[in-house]
């Protein structure tokens, strides 16, 4: 197809010419953009305290009751991904634990999990006193 300037109303033909090399750059500045990594949010990293309230193993979690946590949020108790399963284990309803809670983007999980205090056993119940007929 050969496209041919005329003189005069030939705005029907320059666009016909235009055109393509207008598409074409705009597809190419689109697809630069494509490749270029967003920039990365560094995590805020905070020191919680606390103790465990339930062990979710199967989702990998914690439910925690902790203090305030300075700079982030106040005490309350909250479920929070666990980043490795594997700190879960030996993990059991009102242990005391210490952790590194990390924020990305809005973003919480559990980091390096330590006990200070494992629970307490429950004491055995007392058997109910037997009445004599």
């Amino acid at each position: 197809m050969r496209i041919v300037w005329k003189t005069g109303n030939s705005s029907r033909s320059r666009w016909a010419l235009l055109f393509p090399p207008i598409v074409l750059w705009l597809a190419v500045l689109s697809l630069a953009g494509c490749g270029r990594s967003q920039p990365t949010e560094e995590a805020k990293r905070f020191q919680l305290q606390g103790e465990v309230v339930a062990v979710d193993v199967l989702h990998h979690s914690l439910v925690v009751n902790h203090g305030d946590i300075p700079g982030f949020m106040s005490a309350m108790t909250m479920p929070y991904d666990v980043a490795d399963p594997r700190e879960l284990e030996g993990l059991g309803p009102g242990d005391q634990i210490r952790a590194e809670l990390v924020v990305v983007r809005g973003v919480a999980h559990l980091e390096k999990i330590a006990v200070v205090a494992k629970a307490k056993a429950a004491a055995p119940l007392a058997s109910p006193p037997r009445h004599a007929p």
